[in-house]
């Protein structure tokens, strides 16, 4: 498939992304530590060679990184998002079929890192996670793959594993301390033969049960009237289920969680990625509002999947 070199900007405006302006210019470099180095080629120059396309906007910050074959391939494009302070706070991946890959949240502040370091890392350790970043990876149905957890300095220092069933709802979820792989935490979920939750297991260091949460034994609006006792544990994914199934009355349609974002996702059939607000769903279709105040009605029909800023899906044609 040909991406010409004008494709970055085509999903810049295509994603609706929200940045601190607009594009306000673009560079040619040969090499990304070209790029690190500021070291920029002309339009001429990059002719007939392998470059990277940046896209700038009125700050200086760079917003659209694409990779470019001599042909004029695209082989995949970053997409970065800062705060008000102008630093960076998400980068998204896409490869060449302009799937989304991999997203990177960066900040000591990230939720699942902190988490994992109340777990890992003893209070009595002093260490610092300024500067530190969390890698997303999504297999090809958009599910989480893995977290990992990177130092200022690219030392990976802990990670995440989920696996899926066929059905695609997350079977186990196994935290591991690096680089030492060292297992310090894991769930195990289980369904019933039509794919309705039935239990979720936490496993300690040493690969004992510590606790088991039976999802069956009662009405949704009877659950834990009295929370029961936690050994110690925190079974926050436990809780998020009970609640789901408060709400949903036991229909649980993706009970796989993951890290909030910036923007509810939605990616249609034809592989074009949607980054915006929801701001309506039927069974007909979704409403999203583009930060460029556009607002798109699609079909249900033409949608791969949509998923919203706190992890849920609206639409999954994956299960």
């Amino acid at each position: 498939m040909k991406l010409r070199w004008f494709l970055p900007l085509a999903v810049f405006w295509s994603v609706g992304w929200t940045q601190p302006g607009q594009v306000a210019y673009l560079k040619y470099f040969l090499s990304r530590a070209d790029f690190l180095g500021n070291a920029a080629v002309s339009a001429y120059d990059r002719k007939g060679k392998d470059h990277w396309i940046v896209f700038y906007n009125e700050q200086d910050l760079p917003i659209v990184l694409s990779k470019i074959t001599a042909s004029g391939d695209t082989l995949g494009t970053d997409i970065l998002s800062y705060n008000n302070d102008q630093t960076l706070v998400q980068k998204y991946h896409f490869n060449q079929q302009n799937q989304l890959q991999w997203v990177e949240l960066y900040g000591a502040q990230e939720a699942w890192s902190k988490k994992f370091r109340e777990w890992a890392i003893p209070d009595n350790v002093r260490l610092t996670f300024e500067g530190q970043h969390t890698q997303v990876e999504l297999d090809k149905m958009g599910h989480i793959r893995q977290m990992t957890f990177i130092t200022v300095d690219g030392t990976p220092y802990g990670r995440i594993s989920m696996s899926y069933t066929p059905r695609g709802r997350k079977a186990t979820e196994q935290w591991t301390q690096l680089p030492n792989n060292k297992m310090i935490r894991r769930y195990q979920y289980s369904y019933d033969s039509e794919g309705r939750i039935r239990s979720l297991a936490e496993y300690g260091r040493q690969g004992e049960l510590i606790s088991e949460v039976d999802l069956t034994v009662a009405p949704a609006d009877k659950l834990y009237r009295v929370p029961p006792p936690k050994l110690g544990n925190r079974l926050l994914e436990a809780e998020t289920i009970i609640e789901s199934i408060r709400q949903s009355k036991i229909t649980l349609s993706h009970p796989a969680t993951i890290p909030p974002l910036a923007d509810d996702l939605l990616q249609l059939i034809n592989g074009q990625l949607m980054v915006g607000t929801l701001i309506q769903s039927t069974s007909e279709g979704l409403k999203i509002r583009l930060s460029t105040g556009e607002v798109l009605n699609i079909p249900v029909s033409q949608i791969s999947w949509a998923r919203s800023r706190n992890g849920s899906y609206l639409v999954n044609r994956g299960e």
